[in-house]
């Protein structure tokens, strides 16, 4: 185990200047803040020409290198690190290490990523963060003294191939759970349908047909309103009177306000 500055070289990409229309030449990968949202980095939102690399401070980052925000608002929470796939220029907010023989950039990309998390308790923004900056940044001098456990190669190559197998079955699991989550508003939608326009019960309907339709029951409680109904008093012999499901009589109209 050893401080990331002992363990690797590390490079200081602090100017970048924009593309001009006027300056030729082959448009190269600008990596900035915004861009450090992928693991590995295969292209940029902004790009530079080699002419104006040529022409200024700005360096080429070679490829495997390790490159991390270093002045970010996303500082606050998170701290972003990537490896480039491909010769890049980073711009004045980022910082890339080029890893020494012997040093896998993925290893140690994990490594920074694993020791932000809350059981790890955030150990590079608690111990490297500038106290008195109005946008969170890192203290270079800071970073380099946290400490990389360094495994053989072969150990390496071997955990960065396990990571990225349990990353990629957590995707798959992602998009599986994304697909599952459409087809189940789907079927919502179907089953809300279904419901409204009676196909969802259509079977059971089918299977249970009622003795009798919505007109038959109509007219058979009107005609049971209608007929008289015996009434009992006592023990005596029932006696005819107007059926209970009869209108009642019309009542005296009452006055209010007098006394």
């Amino acid at each position: 185990m050893g401080p990331i500055g002992t363990a690797w070289l590390i490079g200081r990409r602090w100017n970048a200047v924009e593309v001009r229309p006027s300056v030729l030449g082959q448009p190269m990968l600008w990596v900035s803040p915004k861009d450090m949202k992928a693991e590995v980095i295969t292209d940029t939102e902004d790009h530079i020409t080699e002419a104006a690399v040529a022409s200024s401070a700005t360096k080429f980052v070679p490829p495997g290198s390790v490159l991390m925000v270093m002045r970010s608002g996303i500082l606050r929470h998170t701290f972003p690190v990537a490896v480039n796939a491909d010769r890049v220029t980073v711009n004045q907010d980022l910082r890339a290490l080029t890893p020494t023989a012997g040093i896998n950039p993925s290893y140690i990309a994990h490594y920074l990523r694993a020791i932000q998390r809350q059981v790890l308790k955030r150990q590079v923004l608690n111990r490297c963060s500038k106290d008195g900056t109005t946008v969170q940044s890192i203290e270079a001098s800071r970073l380099e003294r946290i400490p990389v456990p360094v495994a053989p190669m072969r150990e390496q190559r071997r955990i960065v191939a396990r990571i990225n197998e349990l990353f990629a079955e957590i995707e798959e699991g992602e998009a599986a759970l994304e697909y599952a989550c459409q087809g189940l508003d789907t079927w919502r939608r179907t089953l809300l349908k279904a419901a409204v326009t009676g196909e969802l019960t259509r079977d059971w309907r089918e299977a249970n047909r009622p003795a009798e339709t919505g007109a038959d029951l109509l007219a058979r409680l009107r005609a049971e309103r209608e007929a008289p109904m015996p009434i009992i008093l006592g023990g005596a012999e029932p006696l005819q009177g107007p059926s209970v499901l009869s209108p009642l009589p019309n009542c005296p109209k009452v006055g209010y306000g007098h006394r």
